[in-house]
């Protein structure tokens, strides 16, 4: 598999030069007349396939850097679709609030799951309170860097505003990320992923940029990752589907879980199954996993919401995160009907998140039944993330047959008159044997 790359630094500095040099081309204006009403934008939607879901998203703000005077406001409009965002600003507080509301259930198990000690998880809630300060505005309508402010989760499909708007009435240089895609590194303890900052200077002063410049920039930027995820892509649709001998004649499929691109400056991340669609025999395995740290999971039997919001008669709304689209059921054979998932996938060394329940670096599925079965990501399947399964009936020998279902009845019957006619057979050649010695 391949493993998500990082920019050299021979190229870092030809590209931050190529990407000021476009947005150069206009004189930028020598000081400001009054308050501006300035635009960015939150992530970007990549399409490389017919249709009208994205198969990319770029995790990213822009402009990373934009530059105001005190008094200016910032709108921030979502590109990512039905990829959801956030702006956020945290005033000084260490780390990113995670999903959940306060510990994961359970007393204060561990973040992968079960309880303290190691034993066996108790039964699973249908649900668990979502984090408000991820999910729900915060704050106010302006920032000074004092209080944590939030636009709340904004896509196409969520309820509520599609843009985001905040002043800013004092000096200085704000930091702010994305709660759903910016990580701690565990190296430095800083944020790294989706991230930029506001700089505000005195009222009145000489800007770098225009609202145009600020345009072209990020047009030249989405432009240059499209082109990347394109190029990207090629490359992973070329690379051979792995499959490795099973046991009893069977064989073992390897269906890789997304691909990101990591960089400074750049993320990019894949929402499909490769390959999307798979043909294997009766009684063959399919082992999925995912080279990159990203959020996916494997469900076959449904397209669970993985968040639901409800309306209160007083007060805010509330969210909670739906158990059932995230965490592990089913088992490790499908028997032709049911649901089935796989919790959420980790990468080869990525630490488990804070859920109540297990997270597996690969996921194994035995498909006992020929058929055709579809399956999503049930984060992301409303961007397309989804893949079908055909299973051919397996012939001759009884090689990888069924564990389960009818055809298991039949393949017992016959091996029991198999057994009777060899014991008759038997019982008949011993008695030919006797009667020649008498």
């Amino acid at each position: 598999m391949r493993k998500s790359k990082l920019l050299t630094t021979a190229l870092l500095p030809s590209m931050l030069i190529s990407l000021a040099g476009f947005g150069s081309a206009a004189a930028a204006p020598a000081a400001q007349a009054g308050p501006t009403d300035w635009t960015a934008t939150a992530g970007h939607q990549i399409f490389t396939e017919a249709g009208e879901k994205p198969s990319w998203q770029a995790m990213h703000f822009y402009p990373e850097t934009l530059t105001i005077n005190a008094g200016d406001t910032i709108t921030w409009k979502f590109d990512g679709g039905p990829e959801p965002h956030t702006v956020t600003f945290m005033a000084g507080e260490k780390g990113i609030p995670g999903l959940i509301a306060g510990p994961p259930p359970g007393g204060g198990g561990p973040p992968g799951g079960g309880p303290p000690g190691g034993g066996p998880p108790g039964p699973l809630p249908a649900r668990v309170p979502a984090n408000p300060l991820v999910f729900f505005p915060a704050g106010g309508t302006s920032y000074d860097g004092k209080v944590y402010t939030n636009s709340g989760v904004i896509a196409a499909d969520t309820p509520g505003p599609k843009q985001y708007k905040l002043a800013f009435p004092t000096a200085g240089t704000y930091e702010y990320v994305c709660l759903l895609h910016a990580f701690v590194d565990p190296a430095t303890g800083g944020i790294i992923g989706m991230k930029a900052k506001v700089v505000v200077q005195a009222a009145g002063s000489a800007l770098p940029k225009t609202q145009a410049q600020v345009d072209a920039d990020a047009k030249a930027q989405m432009a240059a990752q499209e082109s990347r995820a394109k190029s990207e892509e090629a490359d992973l649709l070329k690379e051979a589907q792995a499959t490795t001998p099973g046991a009893n004649g069977t064989s073992v499929h390897k269906i890789q879980v997304g691909y990101t691109v990591q960089e400074p400056g750049m993320m990019l991340d894949y929402q499909r199954f490769l390959p999307k669609g798979i043909t294997i025999q009766q009684g063959d395995t399919i082992e999925w996993a995912e080279p990159s740290p990203n959020f996916h999971n494997v469900v076959f039997g449904g397209e669970p919401e993985v968040f639901i919001v409800e309306p209160q008669p007083n007060g805010p709304p509330q969210a909670f995160v739906n158990v059932e689209a995230l965490a592990p059921a089913g088992g490790n054979h499908h028997t032709g009907t049911g649901f089935y998932n796989s919790s959420i996938l980790l990468a080869p060394g990525e630490p488990a998140g804070a859920l109540p329940f297990p997270q597996v670096v690969t996921y194994s599925l035995t498909f006992d039944q020929a058929g055709r079965y579809e399956y999503v990501c049930a984060v992301h399947y409303h961007n397309g993330m989804d893949g079908t399964v055909t299973v051919a009936a397996r012939t001759g020998g009884g090689v990888g047959m069924p564990r389960t279902g009818s055809s298991s009845i039949w393949l017992i019957i016959a091996g029991l008159v198999f057994g009777l006619v060899a014991s008759f057979g038997g019982l008949a050649l011993r008695k030919r044997k006797a009667n020649a010695r008498i």
